[in-house]
């Protein structure tokens, strides 16, 4: 099973009209409707949903961890059969395309879901080469169901990539928890530094941010600096290094800081090295 998954930010822009003359047609629902057991996180980086996307697989997860797969009202048995339905899906599709699967894997995960609960079913989508899926979140100020539309990313996949270029910064956040998933230490480090405990920043997720937000300024100054040389620096790369039992709320509000604060590529991966 691949080591990371690289997600990428996509915003969705929409725009749209219509003419007095006619009335305007109800928009139609988002998805299945979702099962009252599960209380979606909230996220300020949460943004509307996109209601062009046809292709979708909507997977409900509630705070046990369980998976009820489209159609369906029981949940699975366990993740292995979740596994045969996406792997069925994915090898169809490429059998008669030759591309990669274009549904998209929804995720609809209860906001008090371990995360050693949910990190699997990302792996199982991954590993069944879906290249993209989505959080669904509900937006704090309206309650609102929104969307964090994430990539799976491949070029990470055990291949060594030569190149002439300028490699981006990676940094990491290793999240601490006690037994009752609550966070007690968020502790900030670059790759390659010297210091290899690097900096606590406690539990404050403000003070994260803004520890996050001056070096993505930093790097931004760098890149543009770079630019005016006529030379590509990528942007930096930010790395969530989650505990195991850290809810599935707390992961949302770690990736609303990483991307608030202007990191456009984030990683989520466990600490413990036997679930990754």
């Amino acid at each position: 099973m691949r080591q990371l998954l690289s997600i990428a930010v996509i915003v969705f822009l929409a725009c749209g009209c219509s003419k007095k003359s006619q009335p305007t047609a109800p928009e139609p629902p988002p998805g299945p409707a979702l099962p009252d057991a599960i209380r979606l996180p909230e996220s300020s980086s949460g943004k509307p949903i996109d209601r062009s996307v046809e292709n979708t697989i909507f997977l409900h997860v509630n705070s046990n961890g369980e998976v009820t797969p489209p159609f369906d009202v029981k949940p699975l048995a366990d993740l292995k059969h979740l596994e045969n339905y996406l792997n069925l899906q994915a090898n169809s599709e490429n059998a008669r395309t030759g591309k990669r699967p274009m549904e998209i894997p929804i995720l609809r995960i209860d906001r008090e879901t371990p995360f050693e609960k949910v990190y699997p079913i990302m792996q199982v989508c991954y590993s069944a080469y879906y290249e993209k899926y989505q959080l669904r979140v509900t937006q704090p100020s309206t309650s609102t169901e929104t969307q964090i539309s994430l990539t799976f990313g491949y070029n990470y996949g055990g291949a060594i990539v030569c190149s002439n270029e300028e490699q981006p910064k990676l940094y990491a956040i290793k999240v601490v928890t006690n037994d009752a998933g609550q966070i007690t230490g968020l502790n900030f480090r670059e790759y390659g530094s010297p210091e290899e405990e690097g900096e606590n920043l406690g539990s404050d997720l403000a003070a994260c941010q803004q520890k996050l937000t001056r070096v993505v300024e930093v790097e931004m100054k760098r890149i543009a600096h770079a630019a005016a040389k006529g030379n590509k620096v990528p942007p930096p790369e930010l790395r969530l290094e989650i505990a195991d039992k850290l809810r599935q709320q707390s992961v949302v509000q770690l990736l609303d800081v990483g991307i608030e604060s202007g990191f456009t590529d984030v990683r989520l991966q466990s600490t413990d090295p036997a679930h990754r």
